[in-house]
This record gives structure tokens, sequence and C-alpha cells, in this order.
């Protein structure tokens, strides 16, 4: 019996976090669009695009749709509580209350849903540019595996509950895609740093130091809660490992306690039994 995979393609453009009510929507030749704020496109009859934009801004340039595929039909139906948009195999549900989207066949199996209120963009600077910081979460059910993102070293295989920060780097290749057992795939069409399953506690340096250049292309290390600074050692076979401490503050080696000013990069020891750990002055 052949298997059938959906595949879901989600894009967050320029928004507010304000602009999730439901009040109207509008139809174009091939989409649903709500308000100015939610697209449901039709790429292919087994393949949905998701974007969530206010104000018509939209990424300069296309770097992952280079083909244009012609728009398969698609039916709308609506009633008090839901709008719901529909292919020949995919049918997405839009609640009217929560905003949540749900997915699933025509014989109305559920493959995959929103949690409510985790379809965010929440307003930020980087270099004193405006922009926003994209989150979006789903529900997963317990016996769900979740495979992709490209190539990493740490040998994990399910994704489920694991952490992953979406950077190239010597070994490692980052791609944007989760395949799940559950029949369909997903492609984060972001181009920012992504982190998936982010931890609450870890904090990219760009979050904290958005002002400093040096930070802000960093992508090795991390700030742990709001004090210290953990710079991970990511090769093999090395005795020191160069640290960046971001300007603005002075930073203590936590293993030792010696004082660094801030806005340099130093050359620092690293043992196989400890890594660099540096707290912040203050």
């Amino acid at each position: 019996m052949q298997k059938i995979v959906y595949i879901l393609l989600f894009g967050f453009l320029f928004t507010s976090i304000s602009a999730q009510e439901y009040k109207k929507y509008a139809l174009s030749k091939d989409k649903l669009l709500s308000e100015g704020v939610l697209n449901i496109i039709s790429l292919t009859e087994k393949s949905i695009r998701i974007q969530y934009q206010i104000e018509n801004k939209k990424e300069a340039q296309e770097f992952v749709f280079i083909n244009k595929p012609n728009a398969p039909r698609f039916s709308l139906k609506e009633n008090t509580n839901s709008l719901e948009f529909s292919t020949k195999s995919i049918v997405v549900n839009y609640n009217k209350k929560t905003g949540v989207l749900t997915y699933s066949d025509k014989l109305g199996n559920v493959f995959l849903r929103e949690k409510a209120n985790t379809r965010l963009l929440k307003p930020n600077t980087i270099m004193g540019e405006p922009c926003f910081i994209a989150e979006q979460g789903f529900e997963s059910p317990q016996d769900e595996y979740l495979f992709g993102l490209g190539q990493f070293q740490d040998g994990f295989y399910n994704l489920k509950n694991t952490t992953r920060k979406l950077i190239q780097v010597n070994t490692q290749i980052a791609i944007p895609f989760l395949v799940s057992n559950k029949g369909y795939g997903l492609l984060w069409h972001q181009y920012g740093l992504t982190y998936f399953n982010s931890t609450n506690q870890e904090i990219p340096l760009i979050m904290d130091f958005n002002n400093d250049i040096a930070a802000v292309s960093n992508a090795y290390e991390d700030m742990f809660g709001k004090a210290f600074l953990i710079a991970p050692v990511t090769a093999p076979d090395v005795t020191n490992w160069e640290v960046y401490l971001p300007k603005q503050n002075a930073w203590f080696d936590f293993w030792t306690g010696k004082r660094f000013e801030g806005g340099q990069t130093i050359s620092f020891p690293a043992p196989l039994d400890k890594i660099p750990v540096f707290v912040k002055e203050g």
C-alpha cells in the first residue's frame, strides 16, 4: 500500500502579535487570505503553504521556491466557528475563536494541529534595525517520531525531544525540514537563526547583545540565563578555544575567577573535563 506524505510549508513575515483576531477573509485565485494576516496557499494537492504577515511586507527575494507550480483547485466552507480550506487531499481548518490551524486528510484523520497562541511574531531589533522573533508550536502525540533537520554529529535519530540550533558549521548541515511518522513533512520557511525545541534558559547572544556585531554573528556561543556565557568546544583534539566576550561588560572565568574585559576574543584553555564558562560582571 502506498503511503501518502503531506507537505506543509510555514513562512513568517512582518506582523505583530496583536493581529491574530479573526475578522474576515478574502479569496484570490490560489489562496485564502484572512485580513492580510494569514495566507493559506495551495501549492499542490498535497502541499499547503502558510504565510503569516501584515501590510504586504515580504522578503525581497525567494531563496527556496524558484518554480511557480499551477495552483490546484480548492474549496472553501464556512460556519459560525471555522473556515475549512480543502484540496483534493488535504483539509485545513481555521478556528475563528482560537486562531488554531488543524490539518487532516479527506477522511477527517488529523495529522497535525497547532498549539493555541503559539503562532507569534515578537518585535525586536538587530544592530538598530527593526525585526521580529518568530515562534510556532504544534501538538505532538506521544507516539510521534520526528526526523530530519539536516546532518548533525550527536547521534540523535528521533528529534521529538531534542534541541537543535539550525546553523551551518564545519561538521553539520542545517536543513529546516522535518518528516513525521504521522505522514507529513514540514518546511520552516524562515531565513533567520532558528531553534527547534528551544530550551527556556538558553539565549543566543543575538538576543542580549544585538548592538555588538561580533556577538550577533557568533554561531557557537550562548547565554544561559542572563549571567552565564557558554562557549562549547565543537572541534576535536584542541587544547585552546577562541571565545568572544561581548562588549559593554566585563567577564569572569567561572572556574578561576579571573576577570576579562569585554569586546575581545581570547584564547582559552579547553581541557576535556571543562568547557569555557564566563559570568557577566554585575
